[in-house]
């Protein structure tokens, strides 16, 4: 009998290998959808983009309203609208949204995405507790980087939690945007109970004279792309994976507040990073990636966890900045993750310490060398 024979694992992402087959994509056309929103280049690049703003996929537009209830975005009436949590602003949402951007063209009306917040699941799940993708404001900044003309943020309380979807779409979207076109994702409801599927949907809207369009499902490189899905890679640990289904670096956007000083001490300063309670983290470990600072882009290697060669309490997320030497003591930044270097460890002797950082510093200059000449050559 033959033994299987082992891969040896090099340093890179956890887990690494493909993606478990629950994961890949199947394509089944479904009654009233549009055709395939596959889009083979949605990257934006590595968070703060070379020029300052917007992406190849959307350039930046000069206006972009941010409303936070209904009667704020009354003047966005006659467009097309799109409703959904968001969490992430993956791939699969940005077809969406590239779908609602080309119907908006045709009937001369604004773009609008409605979401909520908090996200409807941390409310309406058992277990409640939710972690997300992107808190609200991270989603408003990477919804600002698009064409869409507003995004509609509305708080998702005990009234929206007991409206039917009837009375949504009367009520909020017909009243205050009045659009010609609705587009939907493949599995999305909404309304008390998620009683609001596409066929009730498009009775509705039929009535109003108003056209219902749902998307497939995006597939990208054989799989899923949806939010749950790259939830499971982010708290694995895979974030070059969870990057290619996000269309994006993961963001991580939080205020810079005082740390123990450490870092500095040993000539490599790291500013701490506060996030919110809603955020979902990678685990423990080293990780490479960019911080945006004032709109430029700097390589970070970032490390999250409980810092064992210090014996300090809490849990912390601390970004290095190679050659970085300003104060972002208060500041709020832009991280992105972009990939998986170690796993955290404890050492007992500060001169492998120094070794080691010097030796994350060099996988990130590698990294950001190999992916820019990639871009170059594209």
């Amino acid at each position: 009998m033959s033994a299987k024979k082992k891969t040896k694992t090099k340093q890179g992402d956890p887990s690494p290998g493909p993606f478990p087959n629950r994961l890949r994509f199947a394509s089944a056309h479904r009654e009233g959808e549009s055709e395939s929103l596959n889009s083979p280049s949605l990257f934006i690049g590595r968070g703060c983009p070379k020029g300052g703003g917007g992406s190849p996929a959307f350039p930046k537009k000069t206006a972009f309203a941010i409303c936070r209830n209904e009667k704020d975005c009354k003047k966005f009436k006659g467009g097309v609208v799109t409703i959904g949590n968001f969490d992430g602003f993956h791939r699969g949402h940005r077809a969406v949204l590239n779908y609602v951007l080309k119907l908006a063209k045709v009937v001369k009306g604004p773009a609008v995405l409605i979401t909520f917040d908090p996200h409807t699941q941390s409310v309406l799940a058992s277990n409640g507790g939710l972690k997300v993708l992107t808190t609200t404001d991270e989603k408003c900044r990477l919804i600002s980087e698009t064409e869409a003309d507003a995004l509609l943020i509305l708080k998702f309380n005990d009234r929206l939690k007991k409206m039917g979807a009837e009375a949504f779409l009367e009520n909020i979207i017909f009243k205050y945007l009045a659009p010609k076109e609705v587009v939907f994702g493949h599995d999305h409801r909404f309304g008390a109970g998620r009683k609001g599927d596409f066929s009730l949907i498009r009775k509705v809207c039929e009535q109003k004279g108003v056209r219902t369009r749902r998307v497939r499902p995006l597939g990208f490189q054989g799989y899923t792309v949806s939010s749950t899905v790259i939830r499971e890679l982010v708290a694995l640990g895979r974030m070059e994976a969870a990057s290619s289904l996000l269309g994006h670096p993961y963001l991580i956007r939080g205020k810079v507040e005082r740390g123990y000083g450490q870092g500095r001490q040993l000539g490599f300063p790291t500013a701490n990073i506060a996030v919110k309670e809603e955020k979902l983290l990678m685990p423990d470990g080293v990780y490479y990636g960019s911080l945006c600072i004032d709109k430029k882009r700097h390589g970070a290697v970032i490390s999250l966890g409980v810092r064992p060669s210090f014996h300090l309490s809490g849990r912390a997320l601390e970004v290095h900045v190679p050659g970085f030497s300003g104060n972002l003591y208060r500041k709020k930044v832009d991280l992105y993750v972009e990939g998986f270097i170690r796993k955290q460890k404890k050492y007992s002797r500060i001169d492998n310490l120094l070794k080691r950082i010097k030796q994350d510093i060099k996988i990130l200059k590698h990294k950001h060398l190999k992916e820019d000449s990639l871009e170059d050559h594209s």
